[in-house]
């Protein structure tokens, strides 16, 4: 059929018939090959083939890597690659044999897009990801810092201010909501029953006698039984772990060390505490006894900063909250505390820029109002400090920054870190005394509710402790350096010729230390160490523990006991 005034066209010749419907024309071509696509199904069973393979090859290398040693970040990526070099070849392998399109250039195709695929699994497991996971929520608020000031900007020309409000208001809610609003969809999730992914934490509290739990009723139980209510709800798993155990709790480990100082935690750290529980969260309150006791206040920041890059160096999955120090009623110790606080910040801040697992948390809330003694708080401190942990935990659990678990070294550590005592005091700080260490241990009590007396006549002085309405509490002192409890009395009088009640103190936590007296000193109105408060003085020293003579005494106040 001619088409008038249509350009000239060269007809083709083709095997097929053409037929003219109502609709339009119909051509209709035979051949030998079967054109056909893969159904839905097929698809669906092409994917988990491929599926299989990622996944597959991937386990095998792994598998052989970890036959030839310890897993490193190279093996893992080339583990990734081949995983996703495997899965997108069988993906596409299996895609071609249904389709029944095999030529020379889909293999081709294939296999570059293949390697494409192996290789930025690679790249992404040996770098994109680490850089995201360490750099990317300092990403998402430069970018939110960025759209403000291009906002503000916008709002201060009369045509675009409408708009510059608009930029200006999305980077605000950038920067403040998008954790509150991820935080509440798993929420919502987890209340509609659906699985998401359920965080798993294992839980280092770390410090000193304030992680222990002094001051606080139940004893030894501090802030740590208030965090283990907050958190257990929200988690998959949680497990406080450490080798000091105390406190009524549902798990009592711990490792809070009653007067301890910064470096004596970075001892316990560098020995094996790290290694052998592997946390992903490790809750740090350090530096109180350094403040109280005067010890190298003006380099106590360096210390704490060598401290949080020892555990995160040996653990890099560890992510340190590191609390700012609770006040004290003292005018001195709280000045030096305020200049270590103030310098937290920046310490974690370079930590953080470093790539460390590092967040600071303010005590502020904490205040002397809510302290038992000059250093320890009362229940109520104990939960401030737990809200604050608590806070700061759940936000880096919604912001996904928390690190899954790691198996920890099952091996014995040298030295127990439950047994190393602390460092005996200088010769410059003695004033006469001879360290004689640790001789008995306490009941819990606090420093200033701690009396001696003998009450059974048998030469050894027994412990009381007296309360706020004057109720005692007494234990006799059995052989060795352990007590029997006797229940309550009334306050003990003295025998005659007798004092009653050695003018003793004891550490935060009841255990008791001592010194004896060194030739050329006679003790008399000398006060071994310099950094507590002594309480009362006696003319004559006992150089054995037990006899009422009524040994000059003096408590550091977040230390042993010492006479």
């Amino acid at each position: 059929m001619e088409v008038p005034d249509a350009p000239p066209r060269e007809w083709v010749a083709f095997d097929g018939t053409i037929a003219l419907t109502g609709a339009g024309l119909s051509i209709t071509i035979e051949t030998d090959e079967a054109l056909t696509n893969a159904t839905q199904w097929q698809t669906l069973l092409i994917a988990i083939g491929a599926l299989a393979a990622n996944l597959g090859s991937r386990t095998l290398c792994l598998l052989f890597f970890l036959s030839l040693g310890p897993v490193g970040v190279l093996a893992k990526s080339v583990c990734a690659g081949l995983g996703a070099f495997m899965g997108t070849f069988v993906d596409g392998a299996l895609t071609i044999a249904v389709n029944k399109t095999s030529s020379d250039l889909a293999w081709s195709n294939l296999l570059i897009r293949s390697l494409v695929y192996g290789l930025g699994a690679a790249a992404w497991e040996a770098a994109l990801g680490p850089f995201i996971d360490v750099s990317g929520q300092a990403m998402v608020e430069k970018a939110a810092a960025t759209l403000l000031a291009w906002g503000q900007k916008l709002q201060g020309w009369w045509w675009t201010s409408a708009f510059g409000r608009t930029v200006a208001a999305l980077s605000g809610n950038l920067t403040a909501y998008a954790p509150g609003v991820r935080g509440s969809f798993w929420d919502a999730a987890r209340r509609a029953g659906f699985t998401t992914g359920g965080v798993q934490l294992r839980v280092l509290p770390l410090g000193d006698s304030i992680t222990y739990g002094v001051g606080g009723t139940p004893p030894g139980t501090g802030y740590r039984a208030s965090l283990w209510n907050q958190l257990a709800d929200d988690v998959e798993t949680l497990d406080f772990v450490g080798s000091v155990k105390t406190g009524q709790l549902p798990d009592t480990d711990h490792e809070g060390h009653p007067g301890w100082r910064i470096s004596q935690i970075d001892s316990l750290v560098s020995d094996c505490t790290i290694r052998r529980y592997r946390p992903n969260v490790v809750t740090l309150h350090i530096g109180t006894n350094d403040m109280a006791q005067n010890d190298n206040v003006a380099t106590a920041p360096d210390r704490l900063r060598a401290l949080i890059d020892k555990i995160t160096d040996i653990s890099p999955s560890t992510t340190v909250f590191v609390a700012t120090l609770i006040p004290s009623t003292s005018p001195v110790t709280n000045a030096r505390i305020q200049q270590y606080n103030a310098q937290i910040p920046a310490i974690v801040t370079g930590l953080r820029n470093e790539g460390k697992r590092v967040r600071a948390v303010s005590m502020s809330a904490v205040t002397t109002a809510d302290l038992v003694d000059s250093l320890h708080p009362g229940n109520t401190g104990y939960r401030k400090m737990a809200d604050a942990f608590a806070r700061a935990i759940t936000l880096a659990k919604n912001e996904g920054q928390l690190a899954p678990l790691l198996p920890g070294d099952p091996g014995a550590c040298d030295p127990d870190p439950s047994v190393p005592p602390p460092a005996p005091p200088t010769p410059t700080t003695l004033d006469g005394w001879k360290w004689a260490g640790e001789i008995a241990s306490g009941v819990g009590a606090i420093a200033e509710s701690v009396r001696f007396a003998d009450l059974n006549g048998d030469g050894r002085d027994d412990y009381l402790v007296v309360d706020e309405q004057g109720k005692v509490r007494a234990w006799y002192k059995k052989p060795g350096s352990g007590w029997e409890e006797r229940g309550r009395s009334p306050p003990a009088s003295a025998r005659p010729g007798r004092r009653c009640g050695s003018p003793t103190s004891t550490a935060t936590d009841g255990p008791t230390t001592s010194w004896s007296a060194t030739r050329g000193r006679s003790g008399r109105g000398s006060t071994p160490g310099t950094t507590g408060r002594t309480r009362a003085r006696s003319p004559r020293v006992s150089e054995r523990w037990g006899t009422r003579s009524g040994s000059p005494t003096s408590t550091s106040t977040d230390g042993p006991t010492v006479w």
